[in-house]
């Protein structure tokens, strides 16, 4: 199952694609769908299915139906004789770019395949909430669009690719890139509507062939333009956010020496059955903000990045619980020892974290010691 950030991506791209149907939602000229099966164009056979994160085609009322029933086309169509996907959109998050390029480049085998766009999202930098991220616009043209560099793809003739570099952070370094707003043209993608209709004349050449666009009544825009900033935000905002600790944070847990490994598991255990309760649930609400503000300074900067897991106890200050895969303490080293117990050294503090899992989530209790 795709990840929250990769499902939250794709549902943004669906809604760019849909902005020049106008809003209307019954047999709008333009179908935007979500991964429908089409044969990959690799495959002469027409048995080889594949699919792509979002897929944008003409209805059908635009196009000729296809007129071979038994294999898809001419002209192509998905695998349930639909109209073929003219853009299509592929988003990789465990995936590197070498697999996404290669996966762009197979649906730009297929001739009625006008662009494809793949997003390829970077993991967070260590130690932060910034991300590297990477779009490529695949496009078929007869020369090489405007815009950011376009690179030719030597496998085939008459395709190119632009990209842009659009995180928090630029590819390979730390310095910020320029995609820090809204509508920056240099962070959109521009697509003109008009390649979701094309379907040229069967047997005649294409040359000088112009697709037939829907009046302005039905297709409301010229181009589907994507703003990249706003794919930016999405993942940050859906990405799973680091919680940071600092050490000065935890001078003023109330400190208990020579918590033994057992003791740890014991009181881990307590505070499961405590954060299982209702009554707690209830108390957690209340206790948030205060909570919050002391490991963070400002409850703004928590309503931005949506730290919503963050568990603490009332009865036990010493003890404060954080999803176990979002751990990172600020200026210190990790260690893990034989028995699972993290250990956090730092030049005064001796932290030890222990694993457990609530209603399904792995979590870590921390327990903070001075160091003499």
């Amino acid at each position: 199952m795709p990840l929250p950030v990769h499902a939250a991506v794709v549902s943004m791209l669906q809604d760019f694609f849909k902005i020049p149907n106008g809003g209307v939602i019954r047999d709008p000229p333009i179908t935007v769908l979500g991964a429908p099966s089409h044969y990959d164009p690799s495959d002469n056979t027409y048995t080889l299915k594949t699919y792509a994160d979002v897929t944008v085609s003409p209805h059908i009322a635009h196009l000729t139906v296809p007129i071979n029933l038994r294999r898809p086309g001419p002209p192509p169509c998905d695998v349930e004789k639909n109209p073929h996907g003219r853009i299509f959109c592929e988003v990789a998050y465990t995936e590197n770019l070498n697999f996404l390029h290669k996966k762009c480049t197979n649906w730009m085998l297929e001739g009625y395949v006008r662009y494809v766009l793949g997003i390829k999202i970077y993991e967070r930098r260590k130690g932060s909430i910034n991300r590297t991220l990477t779009a490529r616009l695949y496009s078929r043209v007869a020369a090489p669009p405007t815009g950011p560099a376009a690179t030719a793809v030597t496998t085939l003739s008459g395709v190119f690719y632009q990209e842009w570099d659009f995180g928090t952070v630029q590819f390979g370094n730390n310095l910020p890139t320029g995609c820090n707003a809204p509508n920056i043209i240099a962070y959109q993608v521009t697509i003109p509507v008009s390649e979701i209709f094309w379907d040229p004349p069967i047997g005649v050449p294409i040359g000088g062939y112009v697709a037939a666009v829907p009046g302005t009544a039905t297709v409301t825009a010229p181009n589907f333009i994507i703003d990249l900033y706003d794919i930016q935000q999405v993942v940050l905002r859906f990405s799973s956010q680091p919680v940071f600790i600092h050490p000065e944070t935890l001078k003023k847990c109330k400190i208990r020496e020579n918590v033994t490994h057992n003791q740890c598991l014991k009181e881990a255990q307590e505070a499961v059955d405590l954060f299982s309760s209702i009554e707690f649930a209830i108390q957690i609400d209340i206790m948030l903000g205060s909570i919050m503000s002391n490991l963070f300074g400002t409850l703004e900067k928590i309503s931005q990045l949506k730290y919503k897991q963050i568990f603490a106890t009332n009865e036990k200050p010493d003890i404060l619980a954080v999803p176990a895969t979002n751990l990172e303490i600020m200026d210190t080293t990790i260690y893990q020892s034989e028995d699972v117990i993290v250990e956090i050294q730092t030049k005064s503090l001796n932290v030890k974290a222990v694993p457990f899992t609530l209603k399904g989530r792995n979590c870590m209790m921390i327990f903070a010691n001075i160091v003499k």
